[in-house]
């Protein structure tokens, strides 16, 4: 077998209805390389690992799994970092969890051409579609775009993991220089992005090329208010460390992510109806610059269950008439 110019990074747990779809979507890739799949399964309790042992049998250079029998992420870690990607052997990595799959066979083909044609490029993403396993529907809204200063990183996460296709070295430099330091933040991929940008330029590639699978309760989905502003709020943390750590000469962003922080968690606490977390955290309208948003927040904290309500629902409408004149968000 060929030398894998791709690897791809799977892990998995527990994906017994969405574990083909996603090997599926690996397997219907066209290009004119060789790649892996390093998928790994967590000690699953349904029949996740017996699926991955089918696609194993019939594409046995490509599929490599690792079967867990102990559950690895309820020991610390990120599974990924410990298990996955050490092993991979391609100049490229790309990466997609079980419970999301891959729509374009031209992905990793894409990808790789221009990452090949452009030595400057470290990284090459995506949109994905995002689906909601709740509701079971599928939400084309929230678009990525190309990151072109720091800016545009540092505020907003806006590269979806599953579409991200990376150089092998630059991930070896950060697992061996920065995550090692790195506090234990809720996320693992978003740091990674950050410091790719540090070092290279990253690129945008305007097309839908995969299904993000929105889970309920997940880290950044949680359904209960606290655990989702505990969320904001280290991701807060976050984007504070990683301006002083790399970026410390850029000391003006620190307002504009300050200022971020404060409508993230305001505007969560309206629309979920947390009216004591919204008490709790009024302070933060010190950040807001907006002076109509200040005035709103300040009718709200007066009487959050008059007002509240009035602001929800010309939120509401607002979302709706974004699919007709495109206003642009926050």
């Amino acid at each position: 077998m060929k030398m894998p110019l791709v690897s791809i990074n799977c892990i998995t747990y527990n994906h017994e209805p969405y574990i083909r779809q996603c090997l599926d979507g690996f397997m219907m890739q066209k290009t004119n390389f060789a790649f892996e799949v390093l998928i790994h399964d967590d000690a699953s309790t349904d029949n996740t690992a017996n699926i991955i042992r089918e696609y194993e049998t019939k594409y046995p250079e490509i599929i490599k799994p690792i079967y867990q029998t102990e559950n690895q992420y309820s020991k610390g870690g990120k599974i990924s970092f410990r298990f996955n990607l050490p092993r991979a052997q391609g100049k490229y990595i790309a990466m997609c969890e079980g419970d999301d799959y891959w729509t374009d066979p031209y992905k990793l083909q894409k990808q790789v051409d221009f990452l090949e044609e452009n030595e400057e490029y470290g990284m090459v993403y995506t949109d994905a579609v995002r689906y909601n396993q709740a509701t079971q529907k599928y939400d084309k809204n929230k678009k990525s775009y190309q990151i072109n200063n720091l800016e545009d990183i540092l505020l907003s996460n806006k590269i979806p993991t599953l579409t991200a296709c990376f150089k092998r070295e630059l991930w070896q430099d950060y697992f061996r220089d920065i995550y090692p330091n790195l506090p234990d933040f809720p996320f693992g991929d978003y740091p990674m992005w950050v410091y790719f940008f540090s070092r290279e330029k990253l690129h945008y590639l305007p097309e839908y090329t995969a299904v993000y699978r929105v889970l309920i309760n997940s880290a950044s989905h949680s359904s209960n208010i606290d655990s989702r502003l505990s969320f904001i709020k280290r991701s807060y943390d976050f984007r504070i460390y990683m301006l002083d750590t790399f970026f410390c000469e850029k000391k003006y962003l620190r307002y504009k992510i300050q200022e971020k922080y404060a409508f993230n968690i305001l505007q969560h606490c309206i629309i979920n109806k947390g009216k004591q977390q919204f008490y709790d955290n009024y302070y933060l309208i010190k950040y807001v610059k907006d002076v109509r948003l200040r005035f709103i927040y300040y009718l709200i904290h007066v009487n959050f269950i008059l007002f509240s309500p009035i602001y929800r629902s010309l939120l509401l409408l607002r979302n709706k008439m974004k699919h007709y004149f495109k206003l642009r968000d926050y």
